[in-house]
């Protein structure tokens, strides 16, 4: 018996037999992959090419604008952001934060680390 509707209207589940999940397969170029920066005491952070450090009087904040996307900083993240200008270390920036903030040195640097290393991995600091 003939079918009016047969195999010609449903996806064949081997497509030029590439199997049933040929994306699983795609490996990309070595060019294409960008390494993670890890961030040391020795990194020189910087502001990435197309962001910029903005005063807001209304709000009493620090917005980071990038592009489509607006991020607003605590006094402490602001801090931090201030000083990252591409002269100066992530120890030289602990070092003038923990005279700021009288706190623990090595827990301002795990702090100040943490907070680049997001900012890095979502491409708005650079090293």
């Amino acid at each position: 018996m003939r079918r009016a509707l047969g195999h010609a209207r449903r996806a064949s589940p081997r497509v030029c037999r590439a199997g049933p999940r040929p994306a699983g397969r795609v490996r990309p170029r070595s060019g294409d992959v960008k390494a993670r920066a890890l961030l040391d005491g020795a990194s020189v952070p910087r502001l990435g090419a197309h962001i910029r450090l903005r005063e807001d009087p209304a709000r009493a904040s620090l917005a980071l604008l990038a592009p489509e996307r607006v991020l607003w900083s605590d006094p402490i993240a602001a801090e931090i952001l201030r000083l990252c200008d591409g002269e100066r270390s992530v120890e030289v920036i602990t070092t003038a934060l923990a005279e700021v903030f009288e706190g623990e040195r090595e827990r301002i640097r795990a702090d100040v680390i943490t907070l680049l290393q997001e900012l890095a991995d979502k491409g708005l600091v650079e090293t």
